[in-house]
């Protein structure tokens, strides 16, 4: 049976006007079922896209952030650092020699440098005391350490504030420990990093002339640097750090791997001598003492009593989403990144290797890391042999 097709009506629409507008096939408008799957589909491709860009968007400005944040407090500490250390001073002068004085023979033989003041660096396990039992360890002291005078003006009682141009002792090195002392008091977990050490006494604290006086060791005026901020697992001497009694040590700085310090002079003093390090070897130097034996074929002192001229300064920092990968443990020793054993001969080449290695080694870590290094002039350095 065949169906008969009738035409299908028109229909009208009426105008503002009165008059009729004809709308043929407004019957069949609209989507099919699967014209508006498609459209789902296809939509549901897109969210998830965008979703997914969102993320990875919001991933990056995340990791972008934190890294920003780390490595500028990474930035403030190494300008802390040579702002510092570009004040130190000696305050050296010349005066009789008295080591050859007798009761017999009374009369100086000569003018030597003398100076009350000392500027030292080093290894930092070795020159850091008081890092207390079981913290002065390599790998909880790593790298190099330095100390040294400066006239910074820092005083504790009100009524010395006035003088600005007050001694205080500086000192700086990486340690290994919790945050017990410096977190607030709602978190309990303890968080375990690196961090740029600045040993700060106040110019009332200085040691520096109370040690000559006494005749204890050169070095005894910083054996505070290192006391631990909290009393730790390793049984550490304490800090308490309130308004009376604060702590000597502070953290300028987390997550700071290495600090190297180097010793130099802008040109070597001779042929056979062309190493500008040569004043510091092995990056160790005292100018309390006679050094080093290549000096005193040029002078009887050496570099006693004298500032390096140049210091390079390099320090090497970790962002925190890094750290926190690490498996820093206070139970054993910590994940030693910043090794231990290069940086022991001082030499333009020699540093350039110890660096290349170094970022090699972090980068086989996966971690991200910035390297901070300058040159800093001292600007009270007298130099001459």
């Amino acid at each position: 049976m065949l169906l008969r097709k009738f035409p299908m009506r028109p229909t009208f629409n009426w105008l503002a006007d009165g008059r009729r507008r004809k709308c043929l096939g407004s019957a069949s408008s609209g989507f099919t079922l699967i014209e508006l799957l498609v459209s789902i589909t296809i939509l549901a491709i897109l969210m998830t896209i965008v979703a997914g860009v969102i993320g990875e968007t919001q991933k990056a400005w995340k990791y972008a952030s934190g890294r920003a944040t780390q490595f500028r407090e990474a930035r403030f500490a190494f300008d802390l650092i040579t702002r510092s250390l570009s004040q130190s001073t000696l305050n050296a002068y010349w005066d009789y020699d008295q080591g050859g004085v007798t009761a017999t023979n009374q009369i100086p033989t000569r003018y030597i440098r003398q100076s009350e003041l000392q500027f030292v660096c080093g290894r930092a396990a070795t020159l850091v005391k008081g890092a207390g039992s079981g913290t002065g360890d390599a790998s909880r002291l790593p790298y190099h350490a330095v100390f040294f005078q400066a006239p910074l003006g820092v005083a504790e009682l009100p009524e010395h504030t006035q003088f600005s141009n007050m001694l205080c002792a500086r000192g700086y090195f990486v340690q290994f420990g919790n945050d017990a002392a410096i977190r607030p008091p709602f978190v309990t977990k303890d968080k375990f990093r690196y961090r740029l050490m600045e040993y700060s006494p106040s110019a009332e604290r200085n040691m520096i002339y109370y040690n000559r006086r006494s005749g204890a060791s050169t070095l005894d005026w910083f054996s505070d640097a290192g006391t631990e901020l909290n009393k730790s697992a390793e049984g550490g001497a304490v800090s308490t750090g309130n308004s009376t009694t604060r702590g000597l040590t502070r953290p300028v700085a987390e997550n700071i791997l290495a600090l190297i310090v180097a010793p130099k002079v802008s040109r070597a003093p001779s042929a056979t001598v062309n190493n500008p390090y040569w004043i510091a070897s092995d990056y160790t130097y005292n100018s309390a003492v006679a050094a080093p034996s290549t000096a005193t074929s040029l002078s009887p002192q050496g570099t006693q009593h004298l500032l390096p001229p140049l210091v390079d300064v390099i320090m090497v920092a970790l962002d925190e989403s890094s750290a926190s990968q690490l498996d820093y443990n206070h139970d054993s020793a910590p994940i030693d990144l910043a090794g231990t054993a290069p940086f022991t001969t001082a030499s333009e080449s020699a540093i350039a290797a110890d660096l290349k290695s170094l970022e090699v080694r972090l980068v086989n870590e996966k971690v991200n890391f910035r390297i901070f290094r300058t040159t800093v002039e001292l600007r009270g350095s007298r130099w001459s042999l």
